[in-house]
């Protein structure tokens, strides 16, 4: 039914499976949408979990919207190569943090006010703002992971946020992890992400690093 199609939208899995009456359901989709509204005021369509593409005017409202949670805003060329891999990897990411951050895309070239406010010359760019201020908090050039998105987010946000018991998608999300090789990247001052030097070379060629791993010079 549609009442669970929303519900699922959300990621109230649990929910879904535990309740089988549809009152009750309507009453769980009712206070969801009314976390919503907390979550983001402006009445824009975001979802928690789900990237939402907003013009520029739309992002601005957003962008000094009265709510707690954090704005992590993707400035992007829709024609871009890289800009088009980095969708993937956002949709993942939102969808793996749930409420802890708002998570939103405009590309800069259809809305160049947006790239001239925050001084984007690269797509895509990645900018985390402050809550009801605006101001930017810290900023990634170039395409990023999922998971630097996701560590440079509990970097600037509150942990317990992104511990939601009814996301099971989360709780997978963590499984998947752990099995992924030592993170390249560490907080530094400011809980900005820097990438560690100390175990991960910065190879400047692939045949460099075939050759670091073989032991030999490359020559033949």
């Amino acid at each position: 039914s549609e009442v669970i199609r929303e519900l699922k939208l959300r990621q109230c899995y649990a929910k879904v499976l535990s309740t089988h009456d549809m009152p009750t359901l309507r009453e769980e989709l009712k206070h969801e949408m009314r976390k919503e509204i907390a979550y983001s005021p402006t009445r824009q369509g975001l979802t928690a979990g789900i990237v939402q593409h907003l013009s520029g005017p739309q992002f601005e409202e957003e962008r000094y919207a009265d709510t707690d949670v954090p704005l992590l805003l993707s400035v992007v060329n829709e024609r871009h190569p890289a800009s088009i891999r980095q969708r993937a990897l956002l949709k993942e990411a939102a969808r793996n943090m749930l409420r802890a951050i708002r998570v939103v895309t405009v590309d800069g070239m259809q809305y160049p006010e947006v790239s001239r406010d925050f001084g984007v010359m690269r797509f895509p760019t990645l900018i985390w703002i402050q809550a009801r201020t605006g101001e930017e908090l810290v900023r990634r050039v170039g395409p990023a992971s999922i998971r630097y998105i996701r560590e440079q987010t509990i970097a600037l946000v509150r942990p317990k946020e992104l511990a939601d018991p009814d996301a099971r998608a989360l709780a997978v999300s963590e499984k998947v992890l752990a099995l992924e090789p030592e993170s390249r990247w560490t907080k530094s001052r400011g809980n900005i992400m820097r990438e560690r030097q100390d175990k991960f070379i910065p190879w400047h060629s692939t045949r460099a690093l075939r050759n670091s791993l073989r032991g030999g010079t490359g020559k033949r």
